[in-house]
């Protein structure tokens, strides 16, 4: 006996139409996951960078004795330095540097090694730290400095830079 089915079976336009809905919509939710994980990185290596900067600032402002190359002298001059690792001494000082940032690579005087200064081991960014020094910035007192520490780095593709200002109270020491 025959029985008559009242149930249409699907076609095959209907059944490639759906299957293009799921597809596109598993390959919406692959891309959202892997964006948002290189966005987790980025904000990542701009923490880090962060941290060095704070960090940087900190040795260069703190009232304990901090070593220069040459000390900076002339009111209103910028004089830039990078942040440099005496592994004799196990100390931190300022070199002098004749000229800024003009590019950020690993063989540039102003290249920072995060390891160094105790912050990070994040070898995917290249970085270069500049600490401008520039003398008598409140007017009348005569062991006062501005302090800008100018971050350079290169993540990717990206060249971004970020910079943080302070004032340090106190002298520099001369490095002999």
């Amino acid at each position: 006996m025959k029985v008559a089915s009242k149930r249409k079976a699907s076609s095959l336009v209907e059944v490639l139409i759906v299957l293009g809905i799921i597809s596109t919509t598993l390959v919406v939710a692959v891309n959202l996951v892997i964006s948002s994980l290189y966005r987790v990185k980025q904000n990542e290596i701009e923490d880090v960078s962060n941290k060095s900067l704070i960090k940087a600032l900190e040795i260069v402002k703190a009232p304990s004795t901090v070593l220069v190359t040459q000390l900076p002298t002339t009111s209103g001059l910028t004089y830039s330095y990078s942040l440099e690792f005496d592994e004799d001494t196990n100390e931190n000082f300022l070199k002098l540097q004749t000229e800024g940032i003009d590019s950020c690579e690993k063989s540039s005087d102003y290249y920072i090694d995060f390891d160094k200064i105790a912050v990070a081991d994040i070898d995917q960014i290249t970085s270069c730290l500049e600490i401008q020094v520039i003398p008598d910035v409140i007017p009348g007192s005569t062991a006062t400095y501005g302090i800008n520490a100018v971050l350079y780095y290169k993540s990717g593709d990206r060249n971004l830079f970020s910079f943080i200002r302070g004032i340090r109270y106190d002298e520099f020491t001369l490095k002999i």
